[in-house]
């Protein structure tokens, strides 16, 4: 299975968040974007020009989005590494999640991380799934 199918299928109808750690030196790295992508419905390039007219992947901040997944909020972080986001940004994406789901019983976050990365996060109200690249 490649690796954008793995993602499709991690990110089913009972995840609110994904946090996605991008490096594009990794020879995966074409697969996580395009899985991105089609989160999103459109390429994160428009998005982020249109939104924000910035560059993508820079090194100084993390992107935040909001879709839609099987009908439900999917709020996504696409942090460039060796950035990582912020405890700040994890704050304001928990009280997101917070507001939109029963998070102890509904939510659950997907961490796309490259292999070896040694970015955690844990929440006690949140089902953590890690996928690796």
């Amino acid at each position: 299975m490649s690796v954008k199918e793995e993602i499709f299928t991690l990110v089913n109808e009972r995840v609110g968040a994904v946090i996605c750690l991008y490096d594009q030196s990794s020879s995966n790295s074409i697969d996580v974007i395009e899985a991105i992508n089609h989160l999103v419905d459109g390429t994160l390039e428009e998005r982020i020009l249109k939104k924000k007219n910035q560059d993508l992947i820079k090194e100084d901040y993390s992107h935040f989005f909001f879709s839609k997944n099987f009908g439900q909020q999917l709020n996504i972080i696409f942090s460039q590494i060796p950035k990582t986001p912020t405890k700040n940004e994890i704050n304001q994406f928990i009280s997101i999640l917070d507001k939109q789901y029963d998070i102890e019983n509904e939510c659950e976050v997907v961490i796309i991380k490259p292999t070896g990365n040694s970015f955690k996060f844990h929440h006690p109200s949140l089902q953590i799934h890690h996928f690796e690249y």
